[in-house]
């Protein structure tokens, strides 16, 4: 504990009162408001404003877990911004794939190459469905590019870095 000391930050003295009752209090645990169980996100939660304060290649990793083993993920807990909620990956070999497929072996590696050759093929047929439609469909089209783009980047930036993933990535067992 004592080599983390320096990075510990402890606040006390917060109240969750104004968040809501119940189980769980939605994007108001970490926004410290009222969230309306998720339907009234009025502002980024705390990790979702580190995310933007120190970037890297996700903006923002939230894990999580259900009791709807059907559900891979939520978005019931992060927020970037008002009315924009970040996601929370449920299944452990889901979020491992996102983070180390570009290293790893087997089922992970064959899905993140997929991921990966489908967003390729997204972008280019948004690019070509852009030319043969109209401005207001074209803008619509614009923000599923920006979209498509990004996640393409983090793929892109996952590859650049496999050297120092294979370094950190845990081995998987049947666990």
């Amino acid at each position: 504990m004592d080599e983390f000391r320096d990075r510990l930050t402890i606040v006390q003295g917060l109240s969750g009162r104004m968040c809501s009752g119940g189980h769980s209090s939605d994007h108001g645990a970490l926004g410290a408001y009222h969230a309306n169980q998720g339907r009234d996100i009025q502002a980024a939660t705390i990790d979702g404003m580190l995310g933007q304060a120190f970037p890297s290649i996700f903006d923002n990793l939230v894990l999580g877990i259900s009791s709807d083993t059907e559900k891979v993920i939520d978005f019931n807990c992060s927020a970037s911004s008002p009315n924009r909620s970040l996601a929370t990956i449920l299944h452990p070999d889901v979020a491992y794939g996102r983070l180390f497929g570009s290293v790893a072996e087997g089922n992970a590696r064959s899905t993140f190459h997929a991921r990966k050759n489908l967003l390729d093929f997204m972008q280019q047929d948004i690019r070509r469905a852009r030319r043969e439609v109209g401005s207001v469909d074209r803008e619509k089209l614009d923000t599923y590019l920006g979209a498509f783009e990004s996640l393409g980047m983090k793929s892109k930036r996952l590859v650049e870095v496999r050297d120092e993933l294979v370094e950190v990535a845990p081995h998987l067992t049947n666990k």
